[in-house]
């Protein structure tokens, strides 16, 4: 049974990556550059959305009722509009999310290292340029990786999602999905492969499903998720320090 404490600790994860920036201000500047690109891409869909939604709508009911009918197409319009928007935004802060994933994967990392740095779960090593671009490539293709994952996990939501029951569970698998994304740029840092990082998150499977918690009520204000996103970096990576578990280094 999962313990009901690491999972409160997990629930929390966002509120310790706040406190974490706050504690060592030279965590921030990291968090700044993954910050501005997600509030670009969140802005720029509500533009979109703003630019050709209501168009969209008027035209497909148009097919129904043409705008001659007055307040019965004004009846129809307005609730579907609004229908709309929320499906749009499901969509759009999910793509963005794995957009900004790969964008901004370089800086997580950075930003990952430094947290684990301040936490003393590694030790400062001396800046090397070449390094840090071979670990950014490494990175960003890990992140086109993990962006064909949650394409594959996005359809698969979006068809369970007209099933009860089954749409609960695929929403939950798509939480800790994201739980693992914010741990995964630490196991990087930390230099676990695959199948010890897979083994580090079964250790943390409590935590996860605290996490998992924490993101779903960032969902109720669109754009919220993509935003935080460098704060759950830091909260993983916060994580790791507090959780029951000695991480095994690869050899």
């Amino acid at each position: 049974m999962l313990s009901v404490r690491r999972m409160t600790k997990g629930l929390s994860f966002l509120v310790d990556g706040l406190r974490t920036l706050r504690k060592y201000p030279k965590l921030r500047k990291w968090a700044v550059i993954p910050f501005i690109i997600d509030g670009l891409l969140v802005f720029k869909g509500i533009l979109v959305g703003i630019a050709f939604l209501p168009g969209w709508v008027a035209s497909g009911i148009g097919w129904i009722l043409p705008a001659s009918t007055g307040w019965l197409f004004s009846l129809l319009y307005y609730p579907v509009l609004w229908l709309t928007w929320l499906a749009f935004l499901v969509v759009w802060i999910y793509l963005i999310y794995v957009v900004a994933s790969v964008i901004s994967a370089p800086f997580n990392s950075v930003l990952a290292e430094r947290t684990l740095l301040e936490l003393g779960l590694v030790e400062e090593r001396p800046f090397n340029m070449l390094q840090w671009v071979i670990v950014s490539i490494k990175m960003m293709i890990t992140a086109l990786f993990k962006a064909v994952v949650f394409l594959i996990l996005g359809v698969l939501i979006l068809a369970l999602s007209f099933i009860p029951i089954l749409n609960i569970v695929s929403s939950y698998m798509a939480l800790l999905v994201m739980s693992f994304d914010s741990f995964d740029y630490s196991y990087e840092v930390l230099e676990l492969n695959l199948r010890q990082r897979m083994k580090a998150f079964c250790a943390l499977f409590a935590e996860a499903t605290g996490m998992s918690g924490a993101l779903a009520v960032t969902l109720f204000l669109p754009g919220l998720t993509v935003l935080i996103s460098p704060v759950a970096v830091v909260g993983g990576a916060y994580v790791l320090k507090n959780a029951p578990l000695v991480l095994e280094r690869k050899p």
